[in-house]
């Protein structure tokens, strides 16, 4: 199939307000393997809009894994996952599932280095009420 073949269409969809991640993309899209195989190819080659599509049908899955991983901090982990998997698409070569693959390590990398750098400054934490030593109060409040 065509690269372009692929990608018509998907101006309206990519343009359409989605209620959840696999809202925008045709189900043709999100179902055959083959398809994506194509839109990584052009994103691979520099379409945004193929990259847009990849990155709408991966996110979800990873956003899931990585917070198991590293909790809370999920997103700002697969932001920068996505970072790094943008700068360096023109390197990769493979298919969908070796690039699902490779997203997953990179977010995975991401993840754990999230983890060393919170556990390198780890964050005070509050005392709890009954830790706190009681300081008997003074007759005179204005003289401390």
């Amino acid at each position: 199939m065509p690269r372009t073949s692929v990608l018509v269409g998907l101006d309206e969809a990519l343009l359409r307000p989605r209620s959840s991640a696999h809202d925008s993309l045709p189900e043709w899209l999100i179902a055959d393997p083959d398809d994506l195989n194509c839109v990584l190819d052009a994103a691979r080659g520099g379409d945004e809009r193929a990259f847009t599509v990849l990155y709408r049908a991966l996110t979800p899955s990873l956003l899931r894994y990585v917070r198991v991983l590293a909790g809370r901090d999920g997103e700002d982990v697969v932001a920068e996952a996505w970072l790094q998997i943008a700068r360096d698409m023109s390197r990769f070569a493979g298919d969908i599932d070796a690039f699902r693959a490779w997203t997953a390590t990179i977010a995975r990398n991401r993840a754990l280095d999230e983890l060393r750098r919170a556990a390198c400054r780890p964050q005070s934490s509050l005392l709890d009420p009954d830790e706190i030593p009681e300081r008997p109060a003074g007759d005179d409040v204005a003289a401390g």
